[in-house]
């Protein structure tokens, strides 16, 4: 098996025939790019990787973090920078000065550690990822190639699929909880006929307001979505989620790696919603809306129930991502962890204990505890 690592824009002849033509536009655009143009917290690089006939994002994360960046490819914001967030969000007690400062404390330790020398696998920079293709020997294969190019770096895999999950400790990884996602299954009589999605689907039809498929965007309104997704997922959960920028809503229109569904008032946009086609189910991805005006109008609402119509229509599940979980167990869908894998083995008794005893604490707290910040 052959295994190809491309830092530059890639030849014609890496591309494996039968790629989804809007997957290899969008990483087109990302490989060797600055990232920054795209996610202005996103330092790094995206490297490409042909794995056999499969190809895979990876992107090599910064040796050291700058207080902004994402915890989308920080595992230290991912692990100190969150909590000290939440921590600084609750009322004023004798106990939040210190906590805050230990969590601080312990942020720098993770720097010290080079928590964030990671090599981020099937790293999309979105905020839901496609499954991994990979099976266990691919992944093998993939893990010498990286260990080679970028020694004494952690690998991380991001969204390893069910069926692959079991076979991850015989190539040396662990498994490290990510996220509750909500799964939405039209073929489910019982999703379809929920009273709430009933009601969604009427208010489709009955709405002042429109929906519809965004295309050939204009700076206008690639401007309006980084506003309203900022509202969102930078304003009201967490400063270090990923900051879009107009050109990355400008680019994942026009390659089609998403369908972004518009909420409009006439020819203002209030809002939107947004999916991409994965190989057994459609993803929900980014939203956007402002807070206040959203909720009066059922901005929202809409827009998932737009996403919802799509799926009953395509008979295919609906991964609905995460967050807001009892508005989307309310119309059916059901809850489903999704998972990463971890290697970190091959690195130094220090990091490596780093790493695991984060692992065994993730899996064990995080589950349920990230609600907050629309993980």
């Amino acid at each position: 098996m052959t295994v190809t690592l491309c830092v530059e824009r890639p030849d014609d002849d890496l591309w494996p025939a039968g790629l989804d033509p809007a997957r290899r536009a969008y990483l087109e655009a990302l490989v060797g790019a600055d990232l920054s143009t795209y996610v202005t917290n996103a330092p790094g690089s995206m490297v490409l990787a042909r794995v056999g006939d499969r190809v895979v994002p990876l992107v090599v994360g910064a040796t050291r973090r700058s207080p902004g960046d994402t915890s989308l490819t920080s595992p230290t914001q991912y692990f100190a920078g969150i909590p000290k967030e939440l921590i600084e969000r609750c009322p004023r007690s004798l106990s939040r000065g210190p906590l805050s400062a230990a969590v601080g404390a312990w942020g720098r330790l993770c720097d010290g550690m080079r928590l964030d020398r990671v090599i981020h696998v099937n790293q999309w920079l979105l905020t839901s990822q496609p499954v991994c293709p990979l099976t266990a020997p691919e992944l093998r294969e993939l893990t010498t190639a990286i260990e080679a190019r970028y020694p004494g770096y952690a690998i991380l895999v991001s969204h390893v699929g069910e069926a692959a999950r079991p076979e991850l400790e015989g190539v040396g990884y662990r498994s490290l909880f990510a996220r509750t996602v909500y799964v939405w299954d039209p073929r489910d009589g019982s999703a379809l006929g929920h009273a709430n999605t009933r009601r969604d689907f009427k208010l489709l039809r009955k709405t002042k307001l429109r929906v519809e498929v965004a295309r050939d965007p204009d700076a206008a309104l690639t401007a309006r979505l980084s506003e309203l997704y900022a509202k969102v997922y930078v304003e009201h959960y967490s400063a270090l989620n990923p900051r879009y920028t107009p050109a990355f809503f400008d680019l994942v229109i026009r390659a089609g790696l998403l369908q972004v569904q518009l909420v409009l008032d006439g020819p203002r946009v209030l809002g939107f919603s947004s999916l991409f086609s994965d190989e057994a189910e459609l993803v929900s991805s980014i939203v956007g809306h402002d807070l206040e005006e959203a909720k009066e109008l059922g901005v929202y609402r809409l827009g998932q129930a737009r996403l919802l119509e799509v799926a009953r229509d395509a008979k295919r599940p609906l991964d609905m991502s995460a967050g807001a979980g009892k508005f989307k167990s309310l119309r059916g869908a059901e809850p489903r962890d999704e998972v990463q894998a971890i290697r970190a083995d091959h690195l130094s008794i220090p990091r490596r204990g780093l790493w695991r005893a984060l692992t065994a604490a993730n899996n064990r707290w995080a589950p349920g505890g990230y609600e907050k910040i629309g993980a």
